[in-house]
C-alpha cells in the first residue's frame, strides 16, 4: 500500500508529476509511492487508481495554471464530471481521511477560491499548499519530503545523516608536551610522550611527518577514521 499518491491532470502536471514521484520513490522506496504510470500490463487501471487513492496516508494535488480550469473537447469543466480520474482520486481520498496536500506546480501560483471548483471540491481552497518550481525543483522536493516525513510516519528517509560510528582507530597522548602538540588527521598506532627531553615514543605504525625534536609538534597523517579521542 502507497504511504504517498501522486495526483495530476493530464496536460497540467505530468513534468512534475514524473519529477516529484522520482525524487520520493529514490528517498521513501518506490513502493511507498504511487503514480498511475506505475499500473501493471493488462490491470484494470481504474480500479487500482481508485483503490490506491482510497488506501494512501497523503495524497498530493498537483496544481498547474490550468489545473481548476481545465475542459473537455465539448467545453465541459472536467473537475464537475463524476467520472474525472483527478476529481474522483481526491474524492476518495478525502472520503478516506487521506491528508490532501495541494502543490502548485509554477512560481506565484495563486491559491484556489471556493467559487473556482465544483462544490464537492471546495475544500480544497482551504488547504495550505506547498510549491514546486523547477527553477527551484531542489529546494522545493527536499522541503516536501522533509514535510511528508513529520507526517508519515511510515517514511523511511533514507538520506538522514547517521550518527558517527566508533572506528577502530584510538589515538592517546601521555606523558608531558613541551610546547604545542597539534595532530592532524590520524595517528595509527600508540603515541607516548614524555621525559626530560620531550622524547617522543611511536608504539605502531604511524602515517604522515613526525617531529620529535623539542619545541612544537605538529603530526600530520592520512585519512581520518573512527573516533578521534
Amino acid at each position: 500500500m502507497p504511504e504517498i499518491f501522486v495526483n495530476y491532470r493530464s496536460g497540467d502536471g505530468e513534468f512534475a508529476a514524473a519529477h516529484i514521484e522520482s525524487y520520493l520513490s529514490e528517498r521513501f522506496g518506490d513502493k511507498l509511492v504511487f503514480r498511475d504510470a506505475k499500473g501493471a500490463p493488462g490491470e484494470d487501471y481504474r480500479a487500482r487508481l481508485l483503490r490506491e487513492a482510497a488506501t494512501t496516508s497523503v495524497l498530493l494535488v498537483l496544481m498547474g495554471a490550468n489545473w481548476s480550469k481545465a475542459r473537455d473537447e465539448q467545453g465541459n469543466l472536467r473537475l464537475a464530471q463524476e467520472g474525472d480520474f483527478t476529481r474522483m482520486e481526491i474524492l476518495n481520498a478525502m472520503k478516506a481521511g487521506a491528508r490532501v496536500i495541494p502543490v502548485h506546480c509554477g512560481r506565484g501560483l495563486p491559491h484556489l477560491t471556493p467559487a473556482e471548483l465544483p462544490e464537492e471540491l471546495e475544500a480544497l481552497a482551504y488547504l495550505n499548499a506547498l510549491d514546486f518550481d523547477v527553477r527551484n525543483a531542489q529546494d522545493d522536493l527536499d522541503r516536501l519530503a522533509s514535510r511528508l516525513i513529520t507526517l508519515v510516519p511510515a517514511l523511511q528517509d533514507d538520506q538522514a545523516e547517521e550518527p558517527p560510528r566508533s572506528g577502530d582507530v584510538h589515538n592517546y597522548n601521555s606523558g608531558n608536551v613541551d610546547g604545542t602538540h597539534v595532530q592532524m588527521r590520524d595517528l595509527h598506532g600508540g603515541l607516548t610522550i614524555g621525559g626530560p627531553q620531550a622524547t617522543t615514543h611511536f608504539n605502531g605504525p604511524t602515517y604522515g611527518n613526525h617531529h620529535s625534536g623539542s619545541g612544537d609538534q605538529f603530526n600530520q597523517g592520512g585519512p581520518r577514521g573512527g573516533d578521534r579521542r
